[in-house]
């Protein structure tokens, strides 16, 4: 992951502060130590993966929804879906 990782790491420069999310959003994340768009590919790339297990139902409605959302409309799930060995 450490050269996807360096890659992308524009990625890592845009934080989640910046991105005007709901509160309950924004919460979720921060809870999680989430601080930019590249920690989100991550966290989307270990869910996909099956790797994080201990998230709470609130917290995989937002990413399902708001959160899921906004990367679709802003063209960040692109680095999701082209993450290298997802299946």
């Amino acid at each position: 992951m450490s050269n996807y990782r360096d890659l992308y790491k524009h990625l890592y420069d845009v934080s989640i502060d910046d991105w005007g999310l709901s509160l309950e959003a924004y919460g979720s994340l921060k809870k999680m130590g989430i601080e930019s768009i590249g920690d989100v590919v991550d966290l989307y790339i270990n869910l996909n993966l099956g790797m994080i297990s201990l998230a709470t139902p609130p917290f995989f409605r937002v990413m399902k929804g708001e959160i899921k959302q906004r990367f679709i409309d802003e063209d960040y799930w692109r680095y999701v879906e082209n993450y290298p060995g997802r299946g």
